[in-house]
């Protein structure tokens, strides 16, 4: 904003730099020349609309749908079955859901038997996975261990409170960012984690 209409309000002259402003009466100055106390307040930026990836998942296919379940949370799961009990109903979307709970629980599992292991018998187990493996409750379990890829990276930003989520967001966002992949991953799961617990308030 270049220039700036001051009125004023009083019943007294009021005095813009060397000009003065006569009551009831506005006149137009430029910005350097207006006091700080007469400049109007900055607008608040707005705070970036968190995309609900839980609702726009279930625009998918079938198959999109369910390639998509590993990356939820539980309470998104929870969510997204809800929604497509009230929606569409698919059959397909039902039982990729059952299926990927029935993971969970597996996955439960295997994380408590890991933690009953020490370190070496870790450090062996991660080393005979297949080359390249990441997927699977054993792997994932052990990244997480390890505190490597996506699955380490979940189970550092699931504690978190919404502002320590906001913080990292702007962080990742910042100089037209993400910058990989992996900082993609991560925005994507933060604005998950931001409308899932939004969707909880509002329940």
């Amino acid at each position: 904003m270049d220039d700036i209409p001051i009125h004023n309000h009083s019943p007294m002259p009021l005095w813009v730099g060397g000009t003065m402003v006569p009551p009831g009466e506005t006149r137009i100055f430029p910005m350097h020349q207006v006091p700080e106390h007469l400049r109007p307040a900055p607008v608040a930026a707005e705070p970036e609309a968190v995309v609900d990836l839980v609702l726009a998942l279930l625009d998918g296919s079938v198959a999109d749908v369910a390639e998509g379940l590993g990356d939820l949370l539980d309470e998104s799961l929870d969510r997204l079955e809800s929604a497509e009990k009230a929606g569409k109903a698919r059959k397909g979307v039902m039982s990729a859901i059952a299926e990927e709970r029935l993971r969970r629980a597996n996955a439960a599992q295997i994380r408590e038997q890991l933690a009953q292991m020490d370190d070496a018998a870790l450090e062996k187990l991660y080393n005979d996975l297949p080359d390249g493996a990441v997927e699977g409750p054993i792997a994932e379990a052990l990244m997480v261990e390890r505190g490597i890829g996506v699955p380490a990276m979940r189970a550092r930003l699931l504690p978190l409170d919404d502002a320590a989520l906001y913080a990292r967001r702007a962080e990742l966002t910042e100089h037209d960012g993400p910058d990989s992949d992996d900082e993609l991953a991560e925005v994507q799961f933060i604005d998950e984690m931001l409308a899932a617990r939004a969707a909880a308030l509002g329940a």
